[in-house]
């Protein structure tokens, strides 16, 4: 039959029986009529199939219940879903191992600060190592984004890293998470080493670094030890090589007497952004630690705080012995350029005096 004669016989939306050209009878829908095309629409195949050749249509069998075109667009679906599904799963597994890839390369998180202690206490402020450690674990609050480390170093025992946790007891209980054998502590190189192993165990974004000793700043060259920090067991170590420490932190606190006179600070000019420290003596109890380490911690670290609660304590100790004497607490920020600045601008004194 022609599409002519079709065309006679029948129009757009009347039902037929037709044979494709895979010779298999489908039923259903004209819907349009093309130059040599008969568009059906109606079955399930919703006129995606296309049929030419058209021989018979009303003594032609029934069609079969699912034609072989539909059957393979069923397996053409079935295929489709199943390669959509594959597709899937690769792109799930990839994506797992390139996000796992990604973690690893950024490492556990870092925290905001690693404040370290070294106690160089093998002399006679051996008596007063145990006291600010004490006062260290008191003033620690596990809230606090960072670690605080201490390297002891004192009479009769070989040098140990302290892991300092909090504790309301008059009892040492920090966990111990190193130890060293014999060795000058007073030596910048051991100093570098032990502050390396400490970063290494506790890395963070910052690091600040105590100085707990005794020293002598830059004191005339008439006395015996001059221009020195660190006593261990009469060793000491030259303010010279003190800068030769490797790296940069947020600040130095020297719990050490003499260490803030000029020559001092400009001796270590580089060796950190701040520098607190006394310009007189300091007595052993030293710093407060309990009321200092929070400020310590705080991601902008609260120096000012530190100096005004050092400066609180002080006189509260002085008094206690009934003494009698001047005493200072200095914050240097060193400038931005190589050259050191004298200009008041870049340095914060906060000095007080008490008794005559």
């Amino acid at each position: 039959m022609t599409r002519e004669e079709i065309m006679e016989q029948f129009t757009v939306g009347d039902k037929v029986r037709l044979k494709t050209t895979y010779n298999v009878v489908c039923e259903g829908y004209i819907k349009k009529f093309d130059e040599q095309i008969i568009t059906v629409a109606g079955t399930k195949t919703r006129g995606a199939a296309m049929y030419k050749l058209i021989e018979s249509i009303e003594k032609q069998e029934e069609p079969s219940t699912k034609p072989y075109i539909e059957q393979e667009d069923d397996t053409n679906k079935k295929k489709f879903k199943f390669t959509l599904y594959i597709e899937f799963i690769s792109f799930c597994i990839l994506s797992l191992f390139f996000s796992n890839c990604h973690k690893k390369d950024e490492g556990p998180r870092l925290k905001t600060r690693t404040v370290i202690v070294y106690m160089v206490g093998d002399n006679t402020l051996n008596p007063y190592v145990d006291i600010d450690i004490n006062e260290m674990e008191r003033g620690w609050k596990d809230s606090f984004d960072g670690d605080l480390i201490v390297y002891v170093d004192q009479k009769r025992v070989a040098p140990y890293i302290l892991k300092i946790s909090a504790d309301r007891t008059d009892a040492v209980v920090s966990e111990e998470v190193m130890k060293y054998s014999e060795q000058n502590s007073s030596s910048v190189d051991v100093m570098d080493k032990v502050l390396a192993d400490i970063k290494d165990m506790y890395p963070a974004k910052s690091y600040g670094l105590i100085l707990w000793s005794h020293a002598s700043g830059w004191l005339p060259g008439s006395l015996n030890t001059t221009r020195v920090f660190g006593d261990d067991n009469g060793e000491y170590m030259e303010i010279s090589e003190l800068a030769k420490l490797s790296g940069k932190y947020d600040f130095f606190i020297f719990d050490a007497c003499d260490m803030m006179g000029v020559e001092v600070v400009y001796e270590l000019r580089n060796n950190a952004d701040y520098i607190v420290g006394s310009v007189t003596e300091i007595m052993g109890d030293g710093f407060p630690y309990i009321n200092i380490i929070e400020y310590l911690f705080e991601e902008d670290a609260n120096l000012i705080s530190v100096c005004e609660k050092f400066m609180d304590f002080t006189p509260s100790i002085l008094n206690i012995f009934e003494i009698k004497k001047s005493c200072g607490l200095s914050c240097y920020i060193p400038g931005q350029h190589s050259g050191f600045d004298y200009s008041y601008k870049n340095m914060a004194w906060y000095k007080a005096t008490y008794g005559n």
